[in-house]
């Protein structure tokens, strides 16, 4: 049985989830850089009864799904031509080896709960519409194990752990007459792309994590989930927090008529109490001032990531997806 609840959360915490080593706390080396000392002002608040076209201030410092896919085309197609050069002429990339986000669901669609729209709760219940899909894009399944050399060429490394793909000190290695690029095809790839080790293209990730904390914890979100409480309570449903809201159900098979019943309930009292639009609001406030004291941080990540993506559209021949 899949777990709705993890489901939900998933599209809220998944892309911070990669960094390792980092929490929704903010970048290791700034302090609370991720936290808000006090709860920020809402200047106005959302008028929308569904997450659907919202957008949330730290999206300007990330990629979109059309982008990151972008970067996975362009990165695996850089690192297999760079093999192929050294004679691997059947590499393939294993799913692990690509660093592939694609399949993240419209971030917004379950963030406040696994359904916040009154079409979908109809027909889907809480499970997933398509447009939230969570797997990634089938790939190859590549090579199970690498042989010594592949993971020579490949790394820079015959057996040691793989790079960062900015390495440029000299692997003192040849294969085939030629020699191995510093960081292997993957530290290749990586500067051909413009790959900056300095610049922490995850941190507005990380800020958004955090500022959903902080929100879901704020007052004003406490008192309009207590009001979306009651009003499941007088429909007969006893549920405290609308991200538990889908507990009990399963993805498997299609939504029943108890579900699709519940579902439509919850998104009428989310509509009824504009759970959408204050915590939509709320959680803009604090994102927005995580912005403020981050701004050069955010930065530097902005324009790395439009270095990635003008050199990943042209090795691809195509332009920048929005």
């Amino acid at each position: 049985m899949t777990d709705l609840r993890a489901v939900a959360i998933t599209a809220v915490t998944a892309s911070a989830l990669i960094v390792a080593g980092c929490s929704a706390g903010g970048d290791p080396d700034k302090g609370n850089s991720g936290l808000v000392a006090s709860p920020p002002p809402v200047t106005g608040t959302a008028s929308a009864s569904s997450p659907k076209g919202l957008v949330l201030p730290l999206e300007a410092y990330q990629t979109t799904n059309a982008q990151e896919l972008m970067l996975s085309r362009a990165h695996d197609e850089l690192t297999t031509a760079c093999m192929r050069r050294f004679g691997f002429t059947t590499f393939t990339l294993n799913q692990s080896d690509s660093p592939q986000q694609s399949g993240r669901p419209e971030q917004m669609t379950r963030r406040y709960g696994p359904v916040s729209d009154a079409k979908d709760a109809a027909e889907y219940g809480y499970h997933l519409t398509p447009g939230q899909n969570l797997a990634p894009p089938a790939k190859s399944a590549g090579s199970s194990k690498r042989t010594s050399s592949e993971t020579l060429v490949l790394t820079g490394s015959a057996g040691g752990p793989k790079p960062q793909p900015d390495a440029t000190q000299s692997t003192k290695a040849t294969y085939g007459g030629e020699e191995v690029p510093a960081g292997g095809c993957y530290g290749e790839t990586g500067r051909k792309l413009a790959v900056d080790p300095s610049v922490n293209i995850n941190f507005p990730q990380i800020l958004a994590v955090s500022a959903y904390d902080q929100s879901r914890a704020d007052s004003r979100v406490r008192d309009v989930v207590t009001k979306w409480s009651a009003c499941m309570s007088e429909k007969g449903y006893n549920i405290k927090d609308p991200v538990d809201a889908a507990a009990g159900f399963s993805l498997d098979g299609a939504a029943s008529a108890k579900e699709i019943q519940q579902a439509v309930a919850d998104v009428a009292c989310k509509e009824k109490v504009k759970l959408v639009s204050v915590w939509f609001s709320v959680e803009s406030a604090y994102a927005q001032k995580l912005i403020e004291q981050n701004q050069q941080q955010l930065t530097a990540v902005r324009n790395q990531l439009d270095v990635q993506l003008r050199n990943a559209a042209q090795t691809l021949g195509q332009a920048v997806p929005r």
